[in-house]
């Protein structure tokens, strides 16, 4: 099937991490152009490597997605050196597990910051861009967390993953009619660094609950997010897509 992003461009935040460098390699296979943005400049730069070596245009952006003028500077870059945005796929995000009565202020804050601010900050960089194109896509990253309130996260992971949310469908509601559709993935378990950072003996709980018997992996959720970003995804609008194997179905 022709997703329609040949030329394209896409702009990928938490790009290092394993669903974004995921989505990165299958965005540059169907022939966009991807900006790879996170904190750290030698992890970026080594995904867009990656991908100029398989032939695709890429490049990355050293940014800190809570601080709003690092963010607008990202934007900036991507339009200076690529011309244009078409995608905005939001996977910037930490993760805790911590009980709530140990939980610090300053921790609570961090996340919330980075998960739910810092997204909410690339949206509103990118709306106005996308909006003078007559057209775009958002995408954002929410969790299974943030429906039933985690199995093995944190309280501050899964509050800002349920606010993920709500500001997709407000925002979807704010950009009716500009061409700019806006969504959620809802991830379920995925194998990683997250789930390796889950408390002892959650991982074997939680298979155990699985109706598919496996974790996912992130070119699932890749493949989910380069779909929300094709031209046969236009009517998909405030959404929220569930990819958890069955493990919440509402």
């Amino acid at each position: 099937m022709d997703m329609g992003l040949a030329g394209k461009v896409v702009l990928i935040t938490g790009g290092s991490g394993e669903i974004g460098r995921a989505s990165a390699r299958m965005f540059a296979g169907e022939g966009a152009s991807v900006a790879v943005a996170d904190l750290r400049p030698e992890a970026v730069e080594a995904v867009a490597a990656e991908l100029r070596g398989l032939g695709a245009t890429a490049i990355g952006i050293a940014a800190d997605v809570s601080k709003q003028e690092s963010v607008r500077d990202m934007v900036r870059r991507v339009l200076d050196e690529l011309g244009r945005l078409d995608v905005l796929f939001n996977c910037a995000g930490i993760f805790q597990s911590v009980p709530p009565e140990e939980l610090s202020l300053a921790d609570w804050q961090r996340v919330l910051d980075v998960n739910l601010t810092g997204m909410f900050l690339c949206c509103q960089a990118a709306m106005p861009v996308m909006r003078a194109q007559g057209g775009g896509r958002i995408i954002n990253i929410g969790s299974l967390a943030g429906q039933v309130g985690g199995f093995a996260s944190g309280i501050n992971y899964s509050v800002s993953k349920a606010g993920v949310m709500c500001m997709t469908k407000s925002l979807a509601r704010a950009l009716g009619g500009s061409g700019v559709t806006v969504n959620t993935i809802n991830p379920g378990p995925i194998e990683g660094s997250m789930v390796a950072a889950w408390p002892p003996g959650q991982r074997e709980i939680q298979l155990e609950r699985m109706p598919v018997g496996r974790f996912g992996q992130p070119e699932e959720i890749a493949a989910t997010a380069v779909f929300l970003a094709s031209r046969h995804a236009g009517y998909i609008h405030g959404a929220h897509i569930d990819v958890n194997g069955g493990l919440l179905m509402d």
